[in-house]
């Protein structure tokens, strides 16, 4: 078995760029007009062009496992070494640009999600993949709809390497106890919010919610997401965001089958600690939360899971959540072996690794269910949730980012009754208008 060195050069190239151009902005210019030059044609399935080194940008990759084991069974099976370049997980999209910027030799990318990738593209650091994809026989659709979300102007430029869909996760032992029945598909906010009163029970440090949502913008605008009623780039979020935004407040401040919002903050409250301690009956969480169940719960409770509530009681016809791509970076030394690369760890060998500890890959079929479904603790009506077509949280477009951050500044005020919904949500939809124009 070849050895890998997981290299920190990241912060070697972020201190070399900082001291060759100290007086450069912040922001790292687009690319040069010059083109670089074209890689090596793909070469068919399984015929690896070339040997040596692929360099692979990513975090976490000391404390992740299922990483180690994945190159590990990819540098077996083909002609390379991996190099691991590992960035903090909280700094890691800045990393990137500034080790690009500098003409980095790195060959692979994983990215956080769509809206990094589209400031790669739009700095264009990334070489398109489609003449690989083409080459490789890819069967896009194992990928459900996640391809489409990785392209521009018909050029891809990233494969799926897992996915999420966000879910209305439930404990199964605490509704037994309380003798109420359990959640189902297609709920709505009224029917939410009364199933999380009869949940809720004691006081103090004994008390049990009926519900938990956590701090992040996204729990309130991933539901009517998921149904296709929130699309702050073309639609006003106003009469989107308000019933959400009246369900939630009247179960915090009226009911109390929710933890407060600023105590939430204050207190640094994570969603997972409250589960795992049976503080909360239920809660909205993307699919990585099952991989965090089966680590940390196993079967100490049993738990269930259904698609989240919405406005109007829509079932589970389609999920909602995010895309994490790898990339090849357009000036790669080893083009054809990040493709080789690429290929394996989204492809079926990569997807039953990943599988195997609860993380949903890009690459889902019934093999790779069935390995989900064989953990401690995952329900089998779990298969339902995880190949349902997708709706990406936060989409492609180069203003994304900004637009979430102008929501999640009135999101604070609202939750925390410094501002009415009314006055909130028209400030924020004021702030998007400014944005897109």
């Amino acid at each position: 078995m070849k050895k890998r060195t997981a290299m920190f050069l990241a912060l070697i190239l972020i201190v070399s760029v900082f001291a060759g151009c100290a007086s450069a902005p912040s922001a790292p210019a687009p690319a040069a007009s010059t083109a670089p030059a074209a890689p090596a044609a793909p070469t068919a399935p399984g015929t690896p062009a070339g040997s040596g080194n692929i360099i692979v940008s990513l975090w976490d990759y000391s404390n992740t496992e299922y990483y180690k084991t994945m190159f590990e069974a990819f540098e077996s099976e083909f002609p390379y070494t991996i190099e691991v370049l590992e960035s903090p997980s909280a700094d890691y999209i800045d990393h990137v640009l500034i080790m690009l910027a500098g003409g980095a030799a790195v060959d692979a990318l994983f990215l956080k999600g769509v809206p990094e990738l589209s400031t790669l593209i739009g700095l264009n650091h990334l070489l398109p993949v489609n003449d690989y994809i083409a080459a490789s026989n890819v069967d896009q659709g194992a990928y459900s709809n996640l391809f489409d979300h990785l392209q521009r102007d018909g050029d891809v430029y990233g494969v799926p390497f897992r996915k999420d869909n966000f879910m209305l996760y439930y404990n199964k032992d605490l509704f037994d106890a309380a003798g109420v029945a359990y959640p189902t598909d297609g709920m709505n906010l009224q029917q939410f919010r009364t199933l999380a009163a009869q949940m809720t029970s004691g006081t103090g440090n004994d008390k049990v919610y009926g519900a938990h949502v956590h701090t992040w913008v996204s729990q309130l605008f991933i539901m009517p997401r998921r149904v296709g009623e929130f699309d702050p780039l073309r639609e006003d979020i106003v009469p989107a965001l308000t019933p959400y935004y009246e369900t939630i407040l009247a179960m915090q401040n009226e009911d109390e089958s929710i933890m407060d919002f600023a105590a939430l903050r204050a207190g640094s409250v994570h969603y997972s600690g409250v589960f795992y301690n049976q503080q909360v009956a239920m809660v909205n969480m993307g699919t990585w939360f099952t991989n965090m169940l089966v680590e940390n719960v196993g079967t100490d409770f049993a738990w269930g899971a259904v698609s989240m509530p919405s406005a109007t009681g829509i079932g589970n016809t389609g999920g909602v959540g995010g895309v994490t791509p790898i990339c090849i970076n357009r000036n790669a030394a080893n083009p054809q072996g990040a493709w080789d690369f690429i290929n394996y760890v989204t492809g079926q060998e990569g997807a039953t690794i990943l599988a195997g500890t609860g993380i949903l890959p890009g690459f889902t079929n019934a093999a790779v269910v069935a390995e989900i479904l064989k953990l401690p603790g995952v329900p089998a009506d779990m298969a339902n949730y995880l190949t349902v077509p997708i709706i990406i949280d936060t989409e492609m477009h180069p203003s994304t980012r900004e637009v979430e951050n102008a929501i999640g500044d009135q999101h604070l005020l609202i939750m925390t009754g410094s501002i009415s919904i009314a006055e909130g949500l028209a400030e924020a939809q004021q702030d998007i208008n400014r944005i897109l124009s």
